[in-house]
């Protein structure tokens, strides 16, 4: 939904194509990484338990934890964004920039704040968004921003408008998400996910805690991989197994929480092949170019290796799973003696 937003303006005062979609989709991930209202945050800590009191993650240990981490991939991201984000750019000449600037533009900032702060006091998305859209409506009627026909038009056949546009252009990710969650009850009624689960148990190896740390870690991508990129619904489909994986091994329930966070939202996200992110701003450039002919043709390559936020995601996951930074094992802590203390 930040596409319509932000490419447009940002291709008019100068910005590389692919840059800016991938510094879009960084802010996405990273945004989502930060809050606890997050439902791949909650989603994930919650399906995760101990190994020895059966309690489930906590969500604001899981951010503790990976914030060090996070703050540190977004403040190099930013850096990388800062140098990169001009090179290579070939629109934003004054000619269209005075043509499609407008002051009237700004009131519709108005509808952006409603939604912040509707989504922070009711921890509800739909809520917000529905607040949202209805002050956008009224705010742009009442400055002559738009009119009702830019709303809805109907012209015999044919139907135009703000409406009917924002529902056609999300087309192909509503059809590409019905597919996957047919997919997932596949998958789950079928009993597959189970099988590779018992079969693994069977492996003295995975008693390890670096060993069952690298399979969940691995099992993550790939679900993420192979469900285009939803982070949500892989964590749903692959939670059960990484959890029998890690009470197996004792790893604390946190721990595993944020190496699948992690690792559901970096390559597979952003894959030019079949990441669901990918062709959604791809499907959104494509349209805007029908209004805005200035806009470069969207390049899915281009814009996987320019979303630096979710690539420096895979490095850090690297750190934690491959050298054990942070790892912890749960009955390990060493009970410090008392002190007696002479009164």
């Amino acid at each position: 939904s930040v596409i319509p937003i932000f490419y447009p303006p940002g291709i008019l005062l100068g910005a590389n194509g692919s840059v800016l979609i991938g510094a879009l989709i960084s802010g996405v991930f990273l945004g989502d990484s930060l809050t606890p209202s997050s439902q791949v945050t909650l989603a994930t800590a919650t399906n995760q338990h101990s190994a020895i009191t059966g309690e489930s993650g906590d969500v604001f240990k899981v951010l503790k934890a990976r914030m060090p981490y996070i703050l540190a991939a977004a403040l190099l991201s930013g850096i990388m964004f800062y140098f990169f984000g001009g090179q290579g750019a070939s629109i934003g000449e004054s000619t269209n920039l005075a043509a499609f600037a407008d002051v009237k533009g700004l009131w519709m900032l108005i509808p952006i704040a409603v939604l912040l702060l509707t989504c922070m006091k009711t921890k509800n998305l739909f809520r917000g968004l529905s607040y949202a859209t209805i002050v956008g409506l009224a705010i742009g009627l009442l400055t002559s921003t738009f009119t009702v026909s830019d709303i809805i038009l109907i012209n015999g056949a044919s139907i135009s408008g703000i409406i009917f546009e924002g529902v056609y252009s999300m087309g192909d990710i509503v059809l590409a998400t019905m597919l996957i969650f047919g997919l997932i009850e596949v998958m789950l009624q079928g009993g597959v996910i189970q099988m590779a689960g018992e079969w693994l148990m069977k492996k003295s190896l995975v008693k390890q805690p670096a060993i069952a740390e690298l399979i969940i870690a691995g099992g993550m991508g790939l679900v993420s991989f192979l469900l285009a990129g939803c982070e949500l619904p892989s964590i749903l489909v692959f939670s059960s197994m990484a959890d029998t994986i890690g009470q197996n091994a004792k790893l604390d329930p946190n721990r595993r929480a944020y190496i699948m966070m992690g690792m559901a939202s970096n390559v597979s996200v952003i894959s030019p092949i079949n990441g669901i992110f990918i062709m959604g701003a791809l499907t959104m450039a494509n349209e805007l170019r029908k209004t805005f002919e200035f806009l470069p043709v969207a390049d899915p390559y281009g814009i996987f290796m320019n979303t630096y936020f979710c690539l420096l995601t895979l490095a850090v996951c690297i750190v934690w799973v491959v050298f054990g930074v942070g790892r912890k094992v749960e009955g390990t802590e060493v009970n410090k003696p008392e002190v007696m203390v002479a009164k």
